[in-house]
């Protein structure tokens, strides 16, 4: 009997060890507090455009995310996977795994920018911009355009009055450097299109039950029931409306929310965010914005990509770090291309992929290989910027042979 109990007594010990190693519940590493997808990798925020998107995720930052236990909503409203399209400016709040190309997002959240009817006259088919509610939208070869019946749409077919949704990044003027445009309605519909408009309020009056946003529109509240103390200079809302702004640059609203001018980030919150540089001063240039988030750069410590790299206001640039009251203190900064060198639109057909013109094959020209780098798997979106061209060597044409100019190796026969 004793030897029973004391054969017990060691099997007791050799399971209280084997728990205590493996960091059960007894206080050790498995507390599952950042855990990724196969429980490793690090809790954070990724704030940026829609790479790409395919049926079991999207990809963000570099990152390509889960979305299958993702709480995902649009403007607010609840929604699923297949309302978030390519280009769409969103917040992912999820896991990081090791090495940091994949993830797993537990919410993913998308707001416009504006939604209303293009301003009569603003097309500018030179420059690629046009406005909605007197505010500026810049159109370039990263803007993916979409309709809400799915018919082709692009730039050259933006109309007067048409309703779109609008989705970039805003710049220190206030316009909107356009990632995603979606064709709402063929043209606007007083007392039955709803529009909406982000701003910063300004010339408050509540007497007169008007406030300027920004600087540029007047909204007139009288037809709401506002308490005094309410709204008030420098507050950030977005106002709602059945109307269009009238000739007098009025517009009536039917309803008003204020809203955070930047979300809230956790202390020591990862946080990798895209977005155009605004506040910057050559003065004091480790100090900054983007999106609106206090920005702080190291030049000890913070590594700027391209090597070189200089930053300045209206640049695009993608910054990685971790949040210290309220500054995200950066790690790493990507300055990112100037898509408005070539403002030629692409459509959201063309977005998916790329088309060789064979018609005008010339083996004197070198020809390209054509490679997807956002690592996402096939029948995927994938946004132009994602796709690079390398330089093959061209064929060689010789006697009655056609051969691979990079092996060698026959691949026809000339037709005779």
């Amino acid at each position: 009997m004793k030897k029973l109990q004391v054969l017990k007594y060691i099997l007791f010990l050799a399971v209280l060890l084997t728990s205590y190693s493996c960091g059960g519940q007894f206080g050790g590493s498995n507390n599952y507090a950042g855990g990724g997808i196969g429980g490793t990798g690090i809790t954070g925020v990724s704030v940026g455009k829609i790479t790409a998107v395919d049926t079991s995720g999207i990809s963000v930052n570099g990152v390509k995310f889960s979305l299958s236990r993702a709480n995902i909503t649009v403007n607010g409203a609840a929604a699923d996977k297949t309302n978030l399209k390519l280009g769409m400016i969103v917040k992912v709040n999820g896991k990081f795994n090791t090495g940091g190309t994949t993830g797993e997002a537990q919410t993913v959240d998308f707001e416009n920018n504006l939604e209303g009817p293009i301003d009569i006259g603003s097309i500018d088919s030179t420059a690629k911009t046009f406005k909605v509610l007197g505010k500026t939208i810049f159109v370039d070869t990263a803007t993916t355009f979409e309709s809400s019946d799915n018919t082709p749409f692009s730039f050259d077919k933006l109309t007067d009055k048409n309703v779109v949704e609008v989705s970039g990044f805003e710049a220190g003027d206030g316009s909107i450097h356009a990632t995603y445009i979606e064709l709402k309605e063929v043209t606007f519909q007083p007392g039955t299109t709803q529009v909406e408009i982000k701003g910063t309020i300004s010339d408050f009056s509540f007497d007169n039950k008007t406030f300027k946003l920004n600087n540029n529109i007047t909204v007139d509240f009288s037809s709401l029931d506002i308490p005094a103390g309410t709204l008030k200079n420098g507050l950030y809302v977005e106002v709602k409306s059945t109307s269009s702004v009238d000739n007098n640059g009025v517009l009536v609203s039917t309803k008003i929310e204020i809203k955070d001018t930047t979300p809230a980030y956790n202390e020591g919150e990862q946080l990798e965010m895209e977005g155009i540089i605004t506040g910057f001063d050559a003065s004091s240039p480790n100090d900054f914005k983007v999106n609106n988030q206090a920005v702080h750069v190291d030049p000890l410590h913070t590594t700027i990509e391209p090597t070189g790299g200089t930053l300045a206001n209206d640049k695009k640039i993608e910054v990685k770090g971790t949040m210290h009251s309220s500054i995200l203190d950066a790690d790493k900064i990507s300055i990112e291309p100037d898509e408005h060198k070539d403002t030629n639109s692409t459509n959201a057909e063309e977005s998916k992929g790329v088309k060789l013109n064979t018609e005008t094959f010339n083996q004197e020209t070198p020809q390209v290989e054509i490679k997807d780098t956002s690592g996402i798997d096939n029948n995927t979106t994938v946004a132009p910027e994602n796709i690079v061209a390398e330089e093959t060597k061209p064929l060689n044409i010789e006697g009655d042979k056609i051969e691979d100019g990079n092996n060698g190796d026959k691949i026809a026969d000339k037709e005779k």
